[in-house]
């Protein structure tokens, strides 16, 4: 900002430091997606001719850092300097239209506000004022967007809406209008101003989601707009620029969709698939593998059907004519055979073909499957409008665009390529829709030539032939409706483009779906979206014999024979014991699923100094967010951990309100992907019988909550209050090895972090005793100086502290002052932290805890290795450091006694 001469008439600086600066700032917003987004629209609307990043970055800067003579003397200014800097000239202020540089300057005194003119909530101001004696009697300038918004609004709305042409949008859903002009030098046209004034209106609603989020048609941008007279929006065009807008204006990140909200919602989506076949609609037969088609020559199973010779025995081996009258399916029908199939003919085009299109898209925008998928694109900013209308225009660009899929002519499009298939060279492309094929086999076009890999009830992976055309591998959902495929692809194709990156889970198998998108003109188009079959996927009891057909009855009825077999031999099944390999695979697995896992946003952990150099002047953890508090898992688990008397000898307190939150804390940690991927590892070792949850919390229960006696007799003690809360015994703390609990301790003043000395005796002191006598006892320890010769208030005798290897709870501690940190052990940045610390005046001489894990996680992790690796201990890979891990049980009842990270090792981590 302070690379610029202000003053009009002035020549404008220059010099390669400010070419430096311009360059950084265009490289940082040229990566945020809402440049990405206006580069797109800036192709497809010919206004831009960049082919490449590179190209694009120099269309931009030219056309905002171009510098020019504003009244015909010297060069002294550019679009940039005026419309986000400001300038100066006889008294005036010209310019300014950036509330970033507007309170940069308010903040150092050089600009005076004097007061509003139109109040517009937090959308847009216009506003007086004065910047070094010059006045500004009528400013405007968005509220809270970001440089790249601004910059991408003003380019959009100069280029097209210029001058008279008012641009008119909302943002934070107020009516915003910005007006552009052009100056002409030399016979050149430069940006000259572009600057937002507040609208007519504001809409109010109920909550702040609806208030962000336009409705449909609100910008006049969407309606009927024309560049030079000849080119018309298109109303996908349209939605983008909506979208770009919106997306931004927020003022907030977009949400990520994880993998598990996308098994979710093709879960919910197969539950309301109607329109999906029933066991009486069409029967699938695998018959052999793909390979072993000379068989059926031999066997005389092979005939001629409309001249082409045709295993007799189809895969699909019938559709009912029930199935066929339902609304989506007869519309697909009716639509599959209006597409030229060979790549590189003309598409056909035509006004039945237009019709069948929108009649097909109409039947599947009324099903539930499309309603859940409009609802999910609308929670992770995918799709912003509100219309039916709009959601049909989005699909039918996204499916029906059309496209030369060889550069040369139109010929392709998604649905074409996904749904109806393609033929070149004497190969098939695409067709992965059983409808489809069926349909073909049916005819007689289609030639079944067997199965790939595995033989499941929710996809198939077969070989066939299309009029001889050659097929050799094509997977396909069985039993889906047209509308549930084009769902699951649509979701796919956007949030996990890619080979096998979507995952989810279909009729209880897992798949990967790829997904793969081409250029053309600008332009970016879906391509191909298919699914495979993971690892986990049912499959066939036995490989079927010719002619005869299994369906899913017959499945569910091979698993139910499989599980038998499996209850008669579990008795002499062992657990089986976790390799270190299999262990390394599960902990990436959980931390991948860990996502209440504390963010950089969500904890801060200040190391600080080393030993030898005094007492560190602040806590440990410095900051915990009250939003990360407030997830369930873990204020269950805070409020959980209250319960507990610490007091090792003295019998642990019982109570109903004490069982019931136990209750609430596994209800919650249950529900968590975590969890679920601890009962499948402990189902698949044999350590739990069933699959039932039931079974699976009563381990838990067993392993962490039953309590033992650990000093004189009486029951004080459990698994979860050793490690997770911490308990303390003749001045040492036991246990204590999560960090939300210590944080919780930490900021409640109940703990006084020490830092690490090693093979040094330090004496614990009360905060409220004087930091200098904590400085002068340390200097002491370290010299060997007589102690006695110094007289301290120490309050009542030091105690040890037992445990207590929870993070949380003493950030929490450290935060209300009651933290002194010395040092640390092991690597600033390392998922596990070895600290010392005082509870109370019980002392911890080496105390350690994962950091920014949840409740779920460490239960899971520890679980694992109690279970699994309790003899050898556990030994990982996390964070890109090693942990190991510590784990004791007490005979003879084997109830754990101690679990902790022993220490993490990133030197060691990065060589291997």
């Amino acid at each position: 900002m302070n690379m610029y001469e202000p003053k009009v008439g002035s020549p404008e600086r220059t010099g390669r430091f400010k070419e430096r600066k311009i360059d950084r700032f265009l490289n940082e917003v040229l990566k945020t997606e809402v440049m990405k987004l206006l580069r797109q629209f800036l192709r497809w609307c010919g206004l831009s001719t960049a082919n490449s990043d590179e190209n694009f970055r120099k269309w931009l800067k030219d056309y905002w850092f171009s510098e020019y003579a504003r009244r015909r003397k010297v060069v002294d200014s550019s679009a940039f300097e005026h419309v986000f800097l400001g300038e100066m000239e006889n008294g005036k202020v010209l310019g300014l239209h950036n509330w970033i540089r507007f309170a940069y300057l308010e903040a150092r005194g050089a600009l005076n506000y004097k007061g509003f003119l139109v109040e517009r909530q937090d959308s847009v101001a216009t506003i007086e004022f004065t910047w070094n004696g010059n006045g500004k009697p009528i400013g405007g300038m968005l509220l809270g967007s970001s440089p790249e918004f601004e910059m991408a609004a003003a380019t959009i709305c100069s280029l097209l809406r210029p001058g008279a042409n008012k641009c008119k949008f909302f943002y934070k859903n107020c009516e915003v209008i910005f007006e552009s002009h052009d100056i002409t030098r030399h016979g050149k046209n430069f940006l000259s101003t572009s600057f937002p004034k507040a609208g007519k209106t504001c809409r109010l609603s109920q909550n702040l989601q609806q208030r962000q989020k336009p409705a449909s048609g609100v910008p006049s941008l969407l309606g009927e707009m024309s560049i030079s007279g000849k080119w018309k929006l298109q109303p996908l065009v349209a939605l983008l620029l909506c979208f770009l807008m919106w997306r931004i204006s927020s003022g907030r990140e977009q949400q990520q969709a994880t993998d598990h909200d996308i098994k979710k919602v093709v879960e919910l989506m197969q539950k309301a698939d109607v329109n999906a076949a029933g066991l009486n609609d069409t029967d699938f037969n695998y018959q052999q593998l793909r390979g072993t088609g000379s068989a059926l020559k031999k066997l005389g199973l092979m005939r001629k059907v409309n001249g082409f010779k045709q295993n007799i025995f189809r895969f699909v081996s019938f559709v009912s004519k029930s199935y066929k009258s339902k609304p989506t399916v007869k519309a697909f029908l009716q639509l599959m055979n209006m597409f030229e199939p060979q790549i590189g003919a003309p598409e056909r085009t035509g006004k039945l073909k237009a019709a069948r299109i929108n009649n097909f898209i109409d039947m599947v925008v009324k099903t539930k499957v499309m309603n859940l998928l409009k609802k999910f694109l609308q929670r992770f900013e995918l799709l912003i409008t509100e219309s039916e209308d709009d959601f049909k225009e989005w699909l039918k660009n996204l499916w029906f665009a059309e496209y030369a899929r060889r550069r040369k002519v139109i010929d392709s499009s998604a649905f074409e390529h996904v749904f109806v298939g393609e033929m070149e060279k004497g190969l098939v492309s695409g067709l992965h829709n059983w409808i489809r094929y069926g349909t073909l086999e049916a005819s007689g076009h289609a030639n079944y030539t067997g199965y790939t890999g595995k033989m499941s009830a929710a996809m198939a992976t077969i070989g066939f032939t299309w009029n001889n055309k050659v097929k050799s591998t094509s997977s396909m959902f069985l039993g889906s409706s047209p509308e549930f495929d084009m769902a699951v692809a649509t979701i796919c194709s956007l949030l996990r483009p890619g080979r096998k990156k979507c995952k989810l889970v279909y009729k209880g198998c897992g798949i990967r779906f790829t997904s793969g998108h081409l250029e053309r003109n600008g332009t970016r188009y879906l391509s191909t979206s298919f699914p495979e079959a993971d690892k986990v996927c049912p499959e066939y009891t036995r490989a079927p014999e010719l002619g005869t057909g299994h369906n899913e009855t017959q499945i569910r009825k091979g698993k139910l024979d499989m599980g038998k077999k499996e209850k008669r031999g579990k008795e002499k099944q062992k657990p089986k014991n976790i390799t270190d390999a299999d262990l390394q695979e599960i902990i990436e697995l959980m931390e991948e699923a860990d996502i209440n896992a504390a963010g950089p946003n969500d904890a801060l952990f200040n190391y600080q100094q080393r030993s030898g150099k005094g007492n560190a002047p602040e806590r440990f953890v410095t900051f915990i967010s009250d939003g990360y508090l407030k997830k369930p898992t873990i204020e269950a688990l805070i409020n959980l951990t209250a319960m507990y008397q610490p007091q090792l000898g003295v019998a642990e307190r019982t109570n109903q309100t004490k069982e019931e939150m136990i209750e609430h804390f596994l209800n919650f940690v249950l529900e968590t992907r975590v969890m679920h991927l601890l009962k499948q590892v402990l189902r698949r070792r044999n350590i739990l019988s069933t699959s039932s949850k039931s079974e699976f919390r009563g381990l838990l229960k067993k392993l962490w909550f039953t309590g033992y006696s650990r000093r004189e007799n009486a029951l004080d003690t459990s698994a979860f209050e050793h490690y997770f809360v911490g308990e303390v015994y003749e001045g040492k703390v036991s246990g204590l090895h999560n960090w939300i609990r210590f944080a919780v301790l930490e900021a409640n003043g109940d703990i006084d972090y020490k830092g690490y000395f090693p093979e040094k005796t330090i004496v614990s002191i009360r905060q409220k005793d004087l930091e200098t006598i904590v400085r002068e006892l340390y200097d002491i320890d370290i010299r060997g100086t007589d102690p006695s010769k110094f007289k301290f208030n120490y309050g009542p005798s030091h105690q040890t502290v037992s445990g207590l290897h929870y993070w949380l709870t003493y950030g929490l501690l450290e935060l209300n002052n009651k933290a002194k940190f010395e040092e640390y052990l092991g690597e600033i940045n390392a998922p596990a932290a070895v600290i010392k610390y005082s509870l109370g005046y019980s002392t911890k001489p080496r105390g350690s805890f994962l950091l920014r894990t949840t409740a779920e996680f460490d239960l899971a992790l520890y679980t694992i290795c109690l279970v699994g690796r309790s003899a050898e201990g556990c030994r990982f890979m996390l964070g890109g450091c090693i942990i190991k891990l510590v784990v004791h049980r007490l005979a003879p009842h084997n109830q754990v006694t101690t679990a902790y990270p022993k220490e993490a090792i990133c030197e060691e981590a990065k060589r291997e």
